[in-house]
């Protein structure tokens, strides 16, 4: 039997489950439990029925199937108009509520269909006769590593996020719990409590868990009830009740949190304005567990419907969870739609500006993006953990315009606020900050240890979008170091992790990446494939960064497969997004790409041109961003321009760079620019001794690449040692064998050996390869192979064996 729900179709018998036609990765066990409440799904089930289904045995944890059914409702999560499928009954289980439509598929037969629909679930609380009120549970003071652990769970949503409404997104019809219900959570006892970062990071993380559900409850901000808290310090609870009402809520969430050798404690009091009613403890061996299921049991005496979390789902209570939401998926703009409406309505709240001033950052409103920064900072109200987000954000400004002294005093500012903190994913975030200094800085030891650090601290954190930034620093690095096996490994991963989130627009920025790894690796089908994709998803975003790295990307791979009309239209779409200021190293490899676009077209004067205006560009703070090997390029070009002199100030620049530098990479382009002018010059054996210094480098860091073979074959060819080529040609680690210049020299080595016809099949295969690109190579090998046959086959290969046999 095959169900369909949604864009998704559930396959038992083949074990499948696909969205839109294509199957999606799901772990067996969840497909299972999947498959068993579909199949049962006009009824509820029962959690021991559950685990004795789906894992054969009673002896499993009830956290065991808590946490499947978590997986499954995120791996359900990203379909538009599927509200949550799988709703939960309180103290019994769970039930499948999504409608469903059953396909009998045995022996081909017609489908047959038949709709379910969800039940019309538990009566709701006010319908409910009152409980009677229960003793207030004691609280019991969590001992000094739990702030620590609290807040750093709380820290991906800036505390105190202000509840507004915008009636430019109408809410849907609202559920009774929805239409009637507006919760404050407090901590039991809490005034009286000495440190409110500890209630603040229990507050925000509850919070967090109720508002992400479909149906929920409007829900206080976590700022709004740290300053009730503040304000009635040293009051006895009871006298609370006026100030309470002043807050215009209808209930009253007691919690208790305590931790121990056996896992966590949560449990407390739901108060209404006549009733008291006890949730019930629950203890589970980790944190998300225990909060998971605390919520289930405040929903379900709320009578809310169960999680979504899907686009469409935007009910218009909390207008900073609408905004992440709609940020998550990659909807940037919207997101500050609805955030700039809220910031006008409430100027004054100081956390809806730090996020508003995060999306204008991200959109690159740098100036609005700056001013709200500055004023977030100046207000007395900002906390510990809101300005250090803040300097964060001031640094990755910074950074992106390479004013590399400013963004090292912003994130030592951002780690002297965190201190006050304890929190561990705030400091993971200052860790990556610092790595992506030093990278720029040209750190690579630094970089790489704070990379690995950073890794550690996201995943202690279980912050996925944190570790797939932190494994895309990896393979940055790794590419760097021309390891682009070890990066391409990285980028997959973090592609995964975003993935698994439903970050599309860290999907596009992995699969950037992946498609460049693909391409130095010569696999460039499989990078044309995955850059292509790669710009599809980022242009579906609202992400200007996400998009322009998708077209570069795009374009060196359009370039790497000769298609240079297409390469130059991706590197011009991309530098129109693109303000220079803003972001001067991304218009430096934009600019730069145009350069080698011309180059392989055979415009070198042009190709100057652009990298000229690249290197002019580029700020004195980061002198070294890529100069280098834009020297070497204007080498290549003045050379086959006939631009003799220009060649030589070059390379003589890239010697004096040499001289002032210990990165060996430096060294190999002065090196590579004097073989260059040797070789013109007619000194062979004296380029070919600088070749074989760089050949040796490059493969000792992995950047072995067809125009380094190109050119040092260039002058074995010269001085006739073609045993020393057929070596070259067979280096293992050389990864474009297939690329047009491997061709080439393939060519006129199989010429010289008197495989006349083998050599003009390699010839027609580099032109194949070639497609649009020119390089005087080409019309060199086809000189030879006229010659060689107009000769009758014996001048251009005799030469060479009596030469080689010397």
């Amino acid at each position: 039997m095959h169900y369909r729900f949604g864009p998704f179709e559930l396959r038992v018998p083949e074990r499948e489950l696909l969205r839109d036609g294509r199957p999606l990765a799901i772990e067996p066990k969840v497909l299972d439990l999947l498959a068993y409440m579909v199949e049962h799904r006009d009824r509820a089930l029962g959690r021991d029925e559950l685990i004795s289904a789906v894992w054969g045995r009673s002896d499993v944890a009830d956290g065991t199937l808590a946490q499947a059914v978590l997986r499954l409702r995120k791996t359900l999560a990203t379909a538009d108009g599927l509200r949550n499928p799988v709703r939960t009954v309180p103290r019994h289980g769970y039930r499948w509520v999504a409608p469903t439509e059953s396909v009998a598929v045995e022996g081909g037969s017609e489908a047959e269909a038949e709709r379910s629909h969800a039940d019309p679930g538990v009566p709701t609380l006010a319908g409910s006769p009152a409980i009677p009120s229960s003793p207030q549970v004691p609280r019991r003071r969590a001992f000094a590593g739990m702030l620590a652990l609290l807040v750093a769970l709380a820290a991906i949503v800036l505390i105190g996020l202000f509840r507004l409404r915008d009636a430019s997104i109408p809410p849907p019809q609202a559920g009774p719990a929805e239409a009637d219900v507006r919760l404050a959570i407090l901590p039991l006892v809490s005034a009286q409590a000495a440190d409110e970062l500890e209630d603040a990071g229990m507050i925000e993380l509850l919070r967090r868990h109720l508002v992400a559900r479909a149906g929920a409850p409007e829900v206080l901000s976590t700022a709004t009830v740290v300053s009730f808290l503040k304000a009635n310090r040293g009051k006895p609870p009871g006298q609370w009740a006026d100030a309470l009402q002043a807050l215009r809520v209808s209930h009253v969430l007691e919690v208790d949190l305590a931790h121990d050798a056996s896992g966590y404690r949560l449990e407390g009091n739901l108060v209404a304005a006549n009733a008291r009613s006890a949730i019930g403890q629950v203890r589970a061996a980790n944190l998300e567990e225990a909060l998971e299921r605390f919520t289930n049991d405040v929903l379900g005496k709320l009578d809310a419907a169960a999680p979504v979390a899907v686009d469409s789902a935007i009910h218009g209570g909390d207008r900073l969870a609408d905004a992440l939401r709609l940020a998550s998926r990659g909807r940037t703009r919207d997101a500050y739609e609805v955030l700039r409406v809220a910031h006008a309505d409430a100027p004054t709240q100081i956390d809806l500006l730090v996020e508003l001033a995060h999306l204008e950052c991200a959109l690159e409103m740098t100036a609005a993006c700056d001013r709200h920064l500055d004023e977030a900072l100046s207000s007395p109200g900002l906390g510990a953990w809101s300005r250090a987000s803040v300097h964060l954000d001031r640094a990755s400004r910074r950074l992106a315009e390479l004013r590399l002294d400013q963004a090292r005093e912003e994130i030592e500012a951002a780690a002297q606020a965190a201190q006050a903190t304890s929190d561990n994913l705030l400091e993971a975030r200052i860790v990556l900050a610092r790595q992506h200094l030093a990278a720029v800085a040209d750190e690579g030891d630094t970089a790489l240890d704070l990379a690995r650090r950073a890794l550690t601290l996201f995943r202690v954190a279980a912050d996925r979008g944190g570790q797939a930034a932190a494994q895309i620093a990896l393979g940055d690095l790794a590419a760097q170091d021309g390891h682009h096996d070890e990066a391409l490994a990285d980028y997959r991963e973090a592609y995964a992790l975003f993935d698994s989130e439903g970050d599309q627009a860290g999907v596009a920025r992995a699969g950037a990446r992946m498609a460049r790894a693909l391409g130095h690796l010569g696999r460039f089908g499989e990078a044309g494939k995955v850059a292509h994709a790669a710009q599809a998803a980022a242009s579906r975003q609202q992400d200007p960064l996400v998009l322009r790295d998708a077209l570069d990307s795009l374009a060196w791979s359009l370039l790497q497969s000769g298609r240079l009309g297409e390469a130059r239209e991706a590197a011009h779409a991309g530098l129109a997004l693109l303000d220079p200021a803003n972001n001067p190293r991304q218009a430096l490899r934009l600019q730069s790409l145009l350069g080698f676009i011309d180059a392989a077209g055979g415009r070198y004067r042009n190709a100057m041109q652009a990298w000229e205006r690249a290197l002019q560009a580029m700020p004195d703070s980061a002198p070294g961003v890529g100069a280098d090997s834009l020297r070497l390029a204007i080498v290549y070009a003045a050379l086959n321009a006939g631009e003799l002199e220009r060649a030589g100030t070059e390379a003589a620049r890239l010697r004096a760079d040499a001289g002032r530098s210990a990165d060996a990479d430096v060294a190999s382009f002065a090196e590579h620019a004097e073989a260059l002018l040797a070789a013109r010059r007619g000194e062979h054996a004296a380029a070919a001794r600088l070749y074989a210094r760089v050949w040796k480098r490059a493969r000792d860091t992995g950047t072995l690449n067809q125009q380094l073979l190109a050119d040092y074959s260039d002058v074995l060819f010269e001085l006739g040692e073609l045993d020393a080529v057929e070596s070259l040609l067979g280096e293992s680690d050389l990864p474009e064998t297939e690329g047009h210049l491997v061709q080439l020299v393939r060519a006129r080595y199989l010429l010289r050996r008197d495989r006349l016809d083998e050599a003009q099949a390699a010839f027609d295969s580099a032109l194949r390869l070639a497609a649009e690109r020119y390089s005087p190579l080409l019309d060199t090998s086809r000189a030879e192979l006229a010659r060689a046959r107009s000769q009758g086959n014996g001048t251009p290969g005799q030469a060479g064996k009596d030469k080689s046999r010397r």
